[in-house]
């Protein structure tokens, strides 16, 4: 990783380990936390120190690595079907601040979730369909706008506090007040 992008100036040596309450960090271009065999991943390492590794034990839903890169860096690459990488046991308070990072890149039009909590009482689901992205929180709460379907690589970002806000690329493309309060199950 190495640099942040933040109002379009790179901060070089900045570490998501210098953030302090840090619960999940999975990088796909640090090759030593990803366990695979002949390029399909079972397992992929939290860089954080929360311990919170995500897992796959079925071999057909498993996603693949070293197959595709983005700016020169390894990615994680999904099938849009039933690739994912899951965490169980994985819960966490966040209270009404917290911020989530995540890029990716959606090289097809259909309907995708890209990280969410398992249990839909609790989760905190960003999901791409029918040229709509959004986050939902909880069971019904969701901050999501349209926009035409994109294969380009994108930063989100989720800020939770007194008004939930949304952005992409570091524009604000939603915000609301989603009352979210817990995460369980990772996936």
């Amino acid at each position: 990783m190495g640099s942040l992008l933040h109002r379009r100036k790179a901060f070089r040596g900045f570490s998501p380990l210098d953030v302090s309450g840090l619960e999940v960090w999975l990088d796909a271009s640090d090759s030593s936390t990803i366990t695979e065999s002949s390029g399909a991943v079972s397992q992929w390492d939290d860089k954080s120190g929360s311990g919170n590794h995500v897992t796959q034990a079925t071999s057909d839903n498993q996603p693949t690595t070293n197959s595709l890169t983005l700016n020169g860096l390894n990615v994680i690459d999904f099938d849009g079907v039933d690739d994912r990488l899951i965490n169980s046991g994985f819960t966490t308070s966040l209270g009404n601040t917290f911020t989530i990072f995540t890029v990716l890149a959606q090289t097809g039009a259909g309907t995708d979730t890209y990280f969410d909590g398992t249990t839909v009482s609790t989760r905190c689901q960003l999901f791409h369909s029918g040229g709509n992205v959004g986050i939902y929180f909880g069971s019904a709460d969701i901050l999501e706008t349209g926009g035409s379907f994109s294969n380009s690589a994108h930063l989100y970002r989720v800020v939770g506090s007194s008004t939930d806000e949304f952005f992409r690329d570091d524009v604000s493309i939603a915000s609301g007040n989603a009352g979210f309060q817990s995460f369980s199950n990772l996936t």
